[in-house]
């Protein structure tokens, strides 16, 4: 799943909208759409966004390990 799937997914979940959530992000609604709409988004991006909406970004490994949690 793309991190801006995961992210309408996650809006959808909580009957929020992409607008309310730029205006937290301190965004336009146009900047995030933007966002959302690339083929690719920062770390960086994914972590503050996720964080704005309860989550938080892991790193699991495919095999034994310990799950890795990035900070934005």
């Amino acid at each position: 799943m793309r991190s801006a799937d995961a992210i309408r997914l996650i809006l959808e979940e909580q009957r929020r909208s992409q607008r309310s959530l730029a205006l937290e992000l301190g965004l336009t609604p146009q900047a995030l759409d933007q966002r959302l709409k690339s083929k690719t988004m920062k770390v960086e991006t994914l972590c503050q966004t996720a964080d704005q909406l309860g989550y938080t970004v892991v790193l699991v490994p495919k095999g034994d390990g310990e799950a890795i949690e990035i900070e934005g």
